[in-house]
């Protein structure tokens, strides 16, 4: 059937994704994330994978952004975008509850959806000090996020949550929508 000719080889779920050029960056359950050519997106092509537990990952610039329960990662993909190198780790404050869902940059600063331990905040801008620069704790189970400005915009278990950004170190609850069931993902 026309489905099964169009679908690549079947992966596990898929927690998160990230894209550059012509090479898609595919965190599945158990399979780490893999790396495939979509130059000709009709035929798909694996490429390689990168062996770590991530959960999320993300693409700002020439930089390929992962993290799992125990490591902050950030990998070169400036030269070859399918032939990522590792530049910098950092180890994880993360707190129990701790999953990350999604994970996005900007100016300097990653900042982590991380389930029931809320938000997570990183200072990015150094690659010989990545760390952790705030976190936000007991908004509710955060799923994904979205950036505007000095605000983010969490997407909880039980609604929808706005955080001011401004001082990274202490960022500060705004408000939270409450929703009658859950929002897993949001765009501003």
């Amino acid at each position: 059937d026309m489905e099964s000719e169009l679908c690549a080889p079947l992966l596990p779920a898929i927690q998160s994704m990230a894209m550059c050029g012509n090479t898609a960056y595919v965190r599945t359950n158990d399979d780490g994330t893999q790396l495939y050519d979509i130059t000709d997106m009709s035929e798909p092509k694996s490429v390689g994978e990168l062996y770590y537990n991530g959960l999320a990952v993300s693409v700002s610039g020439d930089k390929l952004y992962g993290t799992d329960s125990q490591n902050f990662f950030i990998y070169s993909i400036g030269t070859d975008p399918q032939k990522p190198e590792l530049i910098a780790t950092a180890k994880n404050d993360w707190e129990n509850g701790y999953f990350p869902h999604e994970l996005k940059v900007k100016d300097g600063f990653a900042y982590v959806a991380s389930g029931a331990a809320g938000l997570f905040i990183y200072d990015v801008q150094n690659l010989e000090d990545v760390h952790l620069a705030g976190k936000l704790n007991n908004v509710g189970f955060a799923s994904g996020l979205s950036i505007n400005g000095n605000h983010v915009a969490l997407a909880l278990s039980n609604g929808l949550c706005f955080v001011d950004v401004e001082d990274k170190a202490n960022p500060r609850l705004l408000s939270i929508i409450p929703v009658d069931d859950t929002c897993t993902s949001i765009e501003w």
